[in-house]
């Protein structure tokens, strides 16, 4: 825990990390066995119906029937404990091995048609795709996703050969996790990558995380090691190479922890005398980049022709899970806790690839260049040609359309995905073996570890949700004589009022914004509000800042002001140094004006400079309903979509890309957004400004909208409607809070001085003096 406490947590969070540990500590079982190091690969329990039909317990996609296993035996080698042995739903012997190279790919060569491949032009090589899958890879799903990549490879003449290497990492990363968590049942699903992250990274290693991380790549060193299968393989691939000189390309896949499978068969094929590879293509590799470097990096460009990594930014990373319990991707559960030393540098993270200066000049970041590797980061701007990648989780690289499209281009050397025979299906059916972190057995973990964490640093849950009232059907911007007069009472002063919408973004369109800004200004005007509106393309950077501008400085002391936002939001990079920590260092969050598409951005530190202009006794509310706004006003990443969610829901999150990225930076190197300075936090600073921020969600999450408004935004003005207001700031967000229940996706955030809490909403102090912040 106390890795944490200098670099990531406050002190107090730093706290409850230790505090939860020591009281965890005593509760941690290990599965028999596991705390020698002894993971048994489990098997799951296969049962051939009468129809052909492969069933099994542990099953979470589409069966394999019997003719597919019959389908598969010319291009599947199966590895079980790095050995070619019987066994399992499927098995490969020495004889089988013989025979592919020696009969199904010398038939395939003579006859591309027998083989379900189209007629090589004169003169173009027989190319040969060798995949090694990921860690989190059952045998089943590992043959399912051989079997569903078959037609692809071949339509478009390649002849793919998979090695299905029986990792166990999923399972037995379950029975990590099962063995780390105690049994008690849990209702409440609530987490967050502050306090419970640190929390898995260090129960991780207590339970022997470093040993069933260590076991997968011994499986991967035992399959390279005499008498070792791919040891077999290597040398009947080098021998039908010697067979046919000058006639084949050889290029191979590592998905995940497929990159370490391949740094040890590439150089086992290279001695068994395979006189080199044409493309090597990574995936989220999870091999360590030191280890990269020794077994792979110096044949870049020699014999591996050329290298392509592709990967996810830093900020996708942070938005990606593992279970729903662990909230970032996998590759950071290895970074920070499966490898033997802590933040262990890993090839697919970016900050590992830019942190790194051979790598990085290898791959050609920073502005430097390189004839023999790339690396293509998700998610791109296209969705077409050889630097599209649009995989948005750790789990997807292999079944998403643009890279998988990517990878066939660069090996047949065609620009634009028309030109492929047999594109990749754009149906957007997902990978039929489903996400295995949400296999039975991985839900009931994410409960019974959710009850013994958050018992410890979280308050009680709220109480059950209420049933969310009728949304307000009044059309008139007008106050009512009830609410209005109400309001009026409230304070003598004005209330005014900005609201913003915006769903036509360019990049990633919305549904339900500008009905939230619509709905926002009809329940502010009932309550004696003058609202002024922006919507969609009408709201520019620029609109938005001389709107909010004219606002703030017109107002008086007794004024109430009150912004709401709702669209995308999104993370752009630190220009003036003052984000060395929370949750996301480097970054500032920023929420996406009509016209981001140019790198315009409203970041937080410019509303924070913009609040500090406030006249004492002015009250301004902020009400946010965009991703990452837990933090919008500098008071102070996310959840996947679900299964089976509503075909309209979509997240208000807009990942940054290169372009953008650039865009943006650019257009700061010449304003004065660099001149922004750190936020005040003198006493006397924080009393006399009245802000109140309401947000969607904390700013590890995602904020959700569906059926024409966003989450947040409908329960908070339904909540208005029917209660006027009534209510102080604090019982506000309580009531949001209740009213998404205790199963929430996304946990609404209130900030504000303390002593606003009790201060009835949208309520402002006329005529502050220095006496008045003295008596407070």
């Amino acid at each position: 825990s106390a890795q944490y406490r200098d670099d990531q947590l406050t002190a107090r969070e730093a706290q409850d990390v230790r505090h939860a540990i020591e009281a965890m500590k005593a509760d941690i079982t290990v599965a028999e066995g596991h705390a020698a190091g002894d993971f048994p690969e489990p098997r799951a329990e296969v049962v051939f119906s009468g129809t052909g039909t492969m069933t099994s317990a542990a099953a979470r996609g589409t069966e394999v029937t019997a003719a597919d296993l019959v389908g598969l035996r010319k291009h599947v080698i199966n590895l079980n404990a790095g050995l070619l042995t019987e066994g399992g739903i499927y098995y490969t012997l020495p004889a089988d091995v013989e025979r592919i190279f020696g009969e199904d790919l010398e038939q395939a060569l003579r006859d591309p048609a027998s083989a379900g491949l189209p007629p090589r032009h004169a003169n173009a090589p027989f190319r040969i795709m060798i995949w090694a899958h990921g860690g989190l890879i059952s045998e089943k799903n590992g043959l399912a996703i051989a079997r569903k990549h078959l037609d692809f490879w071949k339509g478009n003449g390649i002849y793919p050969i998979y090695f299905a290497w029986e990792t166990g990492l999923f399972e037995t990363l379950g029975q990590l996790l099962r063995g780390v968590a105690p049994a008690e049942a849990c209702t409440r699903n609530y987490f967050s990558d502050r306090l419970t992250d640190p929390l898995i990274e260090e129960l991780a290693r207590l339970g022997g995380g470093e040993k069933i991380w260590g076991g997968m790549k011994r499986n991967a060193e035992l399959a390279v090691t005499p008498p070792g299968g791919a040891t077999k393989v290597a040398a009947e691939l080098a021998r039908f190479q010697d067979r046919h000189r000058g006639m084949l390309e050889i290029h191979c896949t590592g998905h995940s922890a497929g990159s370490i499978f391949h740094a040890g068969f590439i150089p086992a094929a290279f001695a068994a005398g395979l006189p080199e590879v044409a493309g090597l293509y990574l995936l989220a590799p999870a091999i360590r980049v030191d280890a990269f470097k020794c077994q792979l990096a110096g044949e870049v460009g020699r014999r591996i022709r050329r290298l392509s990594l592709f990967t996810m930014v830093k900020e996708l990373e942070e938005d990606d899970q593992c279970a729903g319990i662990y909230r970032k991707s996998l590759l950071y559960l290895i970074h920070h806790s499966l490898e033997r030393e802590r933040k262990a540098a890993i090839l697919g993270l970016e900050t590992s690839l830019r942190g790194d200066a051979e790598v990085a000049r290898l791959l050609g970041l920073g502005g430097q260049s390189s004839q023999a590797a790339d690396v293509v980061f998700s998610s791109s701007l296209s969705d077409d040609g050889q630097f599209a990648s649009r995989a948005t989780t750790h789990g997807g690289f292999d079944d998403e359309p643009a890279t998988m499209n990517s990878i066939a281009l660069r090996i047949l050397g065609l620009p634009v995905r028309s030109m492929l025979a047999a594109p990749y299906p754009q149906d957007g059916q997902r990978m039929a073996a489903g996400d295995p972190w949400m296999a039975p057995e991985i839900v009931e973990l994410q409960r019974s570890f959710a009850s013994a964490v958050m018992s410890v640093v979280q308050p009680p849950t709220p109480p059950a949700p209420t049933p969310i009232p009728t949304p307000i059907s009044t059309e008139t911007h007008q106050p009512s004589v009830a609410s209005g007069s109400t309001a009026a009472a409230a304070s003598s002063g004005r209330r005014r009022a900005l609201c913003v919408g915006i769903d036509s973004y360019d990049a990633k369109p919305l549904a339900g914004c500008v009905a939230d800004a619509r709905l926002w200004e009809r329940t502010l005007a009932e309550l004696g509000f003058q609202c002024a509106t922006l919507l969609d393309r009408e709201a520019t950077l620029d609109a938005i800042t001389a709107q909010l501008d004219r606002l703030i400085t017109s107002a008086r002391p007794g004024d109430s002001l009150v912004w709401t936002f709702a669209g995308h939001g999104t993370m752009v990079p630190d220009v003036n140094g003052d984000e060395a920590g929370g949750d996301s260092p480097g970054f500032d969050e920023a929420i996406c004006p009509s016209d981001m598409h140019l790198g315009r951005f409203f970041v937080d530190d410019h509303i924070a400079e913009r609040v500090q202009r406030l006249s004492p006794g002015v009250s301004f509310t902020m009400l946010m309903d965009c991703c990452h706004s837990g933090t919008l006003n500098r008071f102070g990443m996310g959840e996947p979509a679900r299964a089976g969610a509503a075909p309209d829901e979509r997240t208000r999150f807009l990942p940054l890309t290169a372009q953008l990225r650039d865009a943006y930076l650019e257009g700061v190197a010449s304003s004065d957004n660099r001149g922004v300075p750190p936020r005040s936090r003198s006493t006397e600073a924080m009393l006399q400004t009245n802000e109140v921020l309401f947000t969607a969600c904390q700013s590890t999450e995602l904020a959700w909208e569906s059926n024409g408004h966003g989450a947040f935004t409908l329960r908070a003005t339904q909540l208005l409607g029917k209660r006027g207001g009534e209510m102080t700031n604090q019982e506000f967000h309580d009531a949001i809070l209740q009213s998404f229940g205790n199963t929430r996706r996304q946990t609404p955030t209130f900030a504000c001085a303390d002593r606003l809490r009790g201060r009835r909403l949208f309520h402002a102090i006329e005529g502050v003096t220095r006496e008045l912040l003295q008596v407070h």
